[in-house]
């Protein structure tokens, strides 16, 4: 989207030919993709080599934009695309693109939802350049106006007007232990912490294998020790 190459409403069947439009009704976007609004299930798909052939079977038959469903599958059909687009694998686009320029030296990550390791110092970069609106350090990773395209919003323009559902390119919401209402981030399986308060300059980050028995009911606590630590 930065370089222009495409744009986060674009029907998928620009880059991948196994999706056509003819008959089809909504055709999925980018946008669909990456805010799990079309119709797709499941994760630890992406690893499959053919996954875009079999969802572009599947394409006449999928409501979009019909409802919002989490699931891993849509991502990586997203990025079956910008592997298309880059001719570069994913793994290695990571690399190249973000983990290396950022400065990481734990993250390994091979797709676009479930398989991703890091230590929290590392996570702590990523989410410090999303705090910087794009930057960091001497990179330019996006714009500003790029950056707000990927925050939290409504998706009435997608699922209809009666829609409460709120999602983000990547990212939600967060408001729990005092953090402000302009929080963001995203969740983890493993029940890893990622917490960007672009209001307060704060990033939190955790990392672990699985979360504890006493994990529910301790990790606000864990947030608002530090929020109630903020000195102005």
């Amino acid at each position: 989207v930065e370089q222009g190459v495409i744009r986060l409403d674009d029907p998928i069947s620009r880059i991948l030919p196994q999706f056509s439009d003819e008959g089809i009704t909504t055709p999925v976007t980018f946008r669909h993709l990456f805010t799990h609004t079309a119709d797709m299930d499941e994760h630890f798909t992406d690893t499959w080599n053919d996954l875009e052939q079999i969802y572009g079977e599947a394409y006449p038959y999928l409501k979009v934009g019909k409802e919002h469903r989490y699931n891993g599958t849509s991502i990586g059909i997203a990025l079956k695309a910008l592997e298309h687009i880059t001719g570069i694998t994913l793994p290695h686009l990571y690399q190249k693109c973000l983990f290396g320029p950022l400065g990481c030296q734990s993250i390994e990550s091979i797709d676009g939802s479930a398989l991703t390791w890091s230590n929290a110092y590392d996570l702590a970069l990523i989410g410090q350049m999303l705090c910087n609106r794009g930057k960091y350090d001497n990179h330019l990773f996006f714009s500003e106006e790029n950056f707000k395209q990927m925050l939290p919003q409504k998706l009435d323009s997608l699922l209809g007007p009666n829609t409460d559902i709120t999602w983000g390119i990547g990212l939600t919401q967060f408001n729990e232990g005092g953090l402000s209402s302009e929080t963001i981030g995203h969740g983890s399986a493993s029940s890893c912490t990622l917490r960007v308060d672009l209001q307060n300059d704060l990033v939190i980050t955790m990392t672990r294998s699985r979360a504890g028995e006493n994990f529910e009911q301790n990790h606000e606590r864990f947030i608002s020790a530090i929020t109630n630590s903020l000195v102005n």
